[in-house]
């Protein structure tokens, strides 16, 4: 569990209420044990769900100042944790400092006697955390290797996850799930996460392939230009400036244009354009639910005719006429 920090100003405020508030009601999940904090300028829901292999905790925090939250587990264990909305920033057993912000993940074992404190600045902050039990973990030895090593410092950090990773998190919370299924979908869900997790942290940890596949190009370009496609996949919604991007790897603007191009043979522009008509793609043909106003948002266009446009130029067709071919 997650509780406020011990002696804080924070925690001297805050009081657990019995009755959860109608602003938050609607995100209650069913089979799920919520347990609801506030206190001044705070609030803290946690939904809990007990499985054989893993307890899902799932956080919403509310705060109008920084605040400190800490976890502590009696026995070892293993927790995969995602940032679904906000930036926290986890304090490992020696201390360091580690920030993760929206669609981040981390993946860590707990030891028992010791806290790992979770720093959260002012705002609205999600998180799934996955804490795997006893009865898991010899599966995780033995289908994760990747994972669990006694030679590997802890915790394995992934600061980005690609759009198809996010979903797979956000299909974890059963809201649209029938309680009766649940479980078994747990299982399955869980076990795909992991694999997840296991395929992108391999190809962080390929450097020496990466120099293979560039070469002639520093390795401080190509790790930054990797880092540079890993915020494009992240976050396809959203408007990504050079400058925006500049500021998050360190690189000038000439560097970024430059370096990008010399990795991915593309501007960074051109490759969001590809990356996200792949992606529209992709929704058009698996998610016939979605409007093509609502693709459109989802590929970081806000206006619908300019998604159009741009679709047609690459696809030769309307998004409209697309979908209706793939449906003959």
């Amino acid at each position: 569990m997650m509780y406020l920090l011990p002696g804080s100003k924070l925690a001297l405020q805050v009081r657990e209420k019995e009755q959860i508030p109608l602003s938050l009601s609607t995100h209650l999940m069913p089979g799920f044990e919520p347990c609801f904090m506030e206190g001044k300028g705070y609030v803290h829901l946690c939904q809990h769900y007990e499985h054989d292999e893993v307890d899902i905790y799932y956080y919403t925090v509310q705060t109008a100042t920084a605040a400190v939250l800490f976890t502590e587990a009696p026995t070892k264990k293993w927790v995969l944790s995602y940032v679904k909305a906000g930036d926290v920033c986890f304090h490992y057993y020696d201390g360091t400092p580690i920030a993760l912000s929206k669609y981040g993940v981390i993946f860590f074992p707990t030891q028992q006697g010791f806290q790992v404190q979770v720093a959260l600045a002012s705002g609205s902050h999600e998180l799934i955390c996955c804490s795997f039990t006893s009865l898991f973990s010899a599966y995780l030895f033995r289908l994760y290797p990747l994972l669990i090593s006694s030679e590997r410092g802890y915790p394995i950090v992934i600061p980005f996850i690609d759009h198809a990773f996010q979903q797979e998190w956000q299909r974890l919370l059963p809201l649209e799930i029938d309680v009766d299924l649940y479980p078994a979908f747990v299982a399955a869900q869980i076990r795909l996460l992991l694999g997840q997790c296991t395929q992108t942290y391999r190809r962080r940890l390929v450097k020496d392939v990466l120099m293979t596949r560039h070469p002639g190009i520093d390795s401080s370009v190509i790790e930054k230009a990797y880092r540079v496609r890993d915020i494009i996949h992240a976050h396809p919604d959203r408007v990504l400036s050079l400058s925006y991007l500049c500021r998050m790897t360190t690189w000038n603007l000439q560097g970024l244009k430059s370096g990008f191009t010399r990795v991915f043979g593309v501007s960074p522009h051109q490759y969001i354009i590809r990356f996200r008509m792949k992606l529209a793609v992709e929704l058009l043909e698996g998610r016939p639910d979605l409007s093509i106003q609502a693709i459109a948002l989802s590929c970081g266009y806000k206006r619908p005719h300019h998604f159009i446009e741009q679709f047609k130029i690459v696809y030769g067709k309307t998004p409209g006429t697309f979908r209706r071919d793939q449906l003959k």
